[in-house]
């Protein structure tokens, strides 16, 4: 039975094996007995680190922007394990065909891009999402200062940027540049009233919302960039599947995600 550590799976999961060589994952064809081939059924499951490895790179590109280099080495592992659950757990256990529904990948909600600064760890608050008609309203509630939103020690500014990753996953397109909002706030400010704005997300397609905390110390009209390596806060809030399907009608900017599509 495989298990799942520090962003890597090892040992046999159906008819494959997983390890870890140094910093990579390794998956493979367990051993038979004899001279066996790899099956139909085998290639399947050995697909399934591919596709979640293919989204996870499709994923850190999104918000690129805001991750801005700035994660740790694991936590490109640590995301390709947890996709990699996800994409296994969709698979018809006859078929072995993959299908997705509404809360296939609710489980990246939570998900920290920089485990040395969380996103929890910084802020007191609740964004709220509805989904309606295509169009995903997100509310974000007052906030008190310094309360439910932390400053680091030197910085005065912070940028809350939230970007929207939107995924063709039947076709295996993803929207080029995501959808970004985003609001300052200047920690000599008691609160900050409650703020709502909205994407449009088409049927059939899967987004997924970010938060990244973007810190900033200004002196004058000087402005330096506070977040590094070790001090990154962003995370994933939602990720959702919006029923329907794709129309082709949007006007938007789509390029391709190998080893996604999964019709």
């Amino acid at each position: 039975m495989g298990k799942f550590k520090n962003g890597f799976l090892t040992g046999p999961v159906g008819p494959v094996s997983y390890r870890k060589d140094g910093n990579n994952q390794i998956v493979q064809s367990r051993p038979g007995k004899g001279n066996t081939n790899m099956s139909e059924v085998t290639m399947e499951f050995a697909s399934s680190f591919s596709i979640a490895s293919a989204l996870g790179s499709n994923i850190r590109e999104c918000f690129q922007k805001s991750i801005n280099g700035c994660y740790e080495g694991k936590i490109v592992n640590q995301l390709n394990g947890l996709l990699n659950t996800i994409v296994t757990q969709c698979r018809d256990v006859k078929t072995q065909k993959l299908s997705y529904d509404e809360y296939s990948f609710k489980k990246l909600a939570g998900f920290e891009f920089n485990k040395t600064s969380p996103l929890l760890k910084q802020i007191g608050f609740e964004v709220q999402t509805q989904l309606v008609s295509g169009q995903l309203k997100v509310t974000v509630p007052r906030i008190k200062l310094p309360l439910q939103l932390k400053f680091p020690v030197g910085a005065n500014r912070c940028e809350l940027c939230f970007s929207l990753g939107i995924m063709r996953l039947e076709e295996g397109y993803r929207l080029q540049y995501p959808e970004l909002k985003s609001i300052a706030v200047l920690k000599n400010q008691l609160e900050i009233e409650e703020t709502v704005f909205s994407f449009n997300v088409p049927e059939g397609c899967l987004y997924i919302l970010s938060l990244g905390l973007r810190y900033t110390t200004q002196r004058g009209n000087i402005e330096t960039l506070f977040n590094d390596k070790t001090f990154n806060p962003v995370g994933i809030l939602e990720a959702y599947l919006a029923p329907g399907t794709y129309s082709g009608e949007d006007g938007l900017e789509w390029i391709d995600m190998p080893y996604v599509k999964i019709n």
